[in-house]
C-alpha cells in the first residue's frame, strides 16, 4: 500500500503569497514523536529506517534546539542533523541539496540542553520496492 507525503511551501510579501504544493509517494513510512529531556547528551532514541531505493521525502522537527546523530553518538555518527527550535528540516526528491540522511538508521542519539523538555518529530517516506 503506497503512502503519500504532501509538502506545501509558501510565503507572504505584501499582498502576494506565492506557494507550491507537491505530493510524494513511497512504500514505507518511519515515524517518531518523542519527548527528549533537557540535559540529554547522547540520549539513545530507538528508531530504525531502511533507505531501500531511497528516501522520497522527510521532515524532522523539534520545538527546542538539538543535535540528532544517526547510528552512533557524536564521534562515530553516520549523519548529524542540527535542528533549530521550531524550524523543520524538510527534504524531498528533486530538492536543491542532498539529503542529510545518507544510510540506513539503526538508532538515534540526541544532544539537547535547552532547559526544557523537547518534542522531536520525524516522518520519513522511503521507496523500498522501486
Amino acid at each position: 500500500m503506497p503512502f503519500t507525503h504532501t509538502i506545501t511551501r509558501s510565503y507572504s510579501v505584501g499582498s502576494r503569497t506565492p506557494s507550491a504544493t507537491t505530493s510524494y509517494t513511497g512504500d514505507v513510512i518511519a515515524s517518531l514523536n518523542v519527548a527528549i529531556p533537557t540535559a540529554s547528551d547522547g540520549l539513545l532514541v530507538p528508531f530504525a529506517m531502511e533507505r531501500g531505493q531511497g528516501i522520497v521525502s522527510m521532515v524532522m522537527m523539534s520545538d527546542q534546539a538539538m543535535v540528532v546523530y544517526t547510528n552512533a553518538d557524536a564521534g562515530g555518527a553516520t549523519d548529524t542533523i542540527t535542528l533549530v527550535a521550531n524550524v523543520p528540516y524538510i527534504w524531498h526528491t528533486g530538492w536543491y541539496v542532498a539529503c542529510k540522511i545518507t544510510a540506513d538508521i539503526t538508532a538515534l542519539y540526541v544532544d539537547q540542553s535547552s532547559g526544557s523538555t523537547a518534542t522531536l518529530q520525524i516522518e520519513i517516506l522511503t521507496d523500498a520496492l522501486a
